[in-house]
């Protein structure tokens, strides 16, 4: 139960960099809320929200290759009394890793000029 806390501290670090990765895209280029709207829900149906990965008889490359099904599982799986898998803390920590890096580039190539994009 206590791997709650470091799931939702990875899920928290996650969402932070996107919303401002997608911030900074947004006031540069206008079509990006639609673009992101669009995208949530095609990844909401993708990912394994309401329906349970159990029912597949296999894992398809939809849901094992999907970030926030890895981001999810570390929150969900501590929650329902299992261990989340190696591959989801990996997964997540590596999404971590390199999602601070490149929306940090982005912030600090952008930085000067997103007063005047707004």
């Amino acid at each position: 139960m206590l791997l709650v806390i470091p799931g939702l501290v990875f899920f928290a670090i996650n969402i932070s960099w996107m919303a401002l990765a997608a911030a900074i895209l947004s006031t540069r280029y206008r079509d990006i809320p639609q673009v992101t709207l669009n995208l949530i829900q095609v990844v909401f149906f993708v990912t394994p929200v309401f329906w349970s990965v159990e029912v597949l008889p296999t894992r398809p490359a939809f849901v094992h290759f999907n970030p926030m099904y890895h981001l999810l599982e570390v929150v969900r799986a501590p929650l329902l009394g299992k261990l989340p898998s190696s591959e989801s803390w990996l997964s997540v920590i590596a999404l971590s890793v390199a999602g601070l890096a490149v929306t940090a580039y982005l912030y600090r190539r952008a930085y000067a000029r997103i007063a005047y994009w707004v």
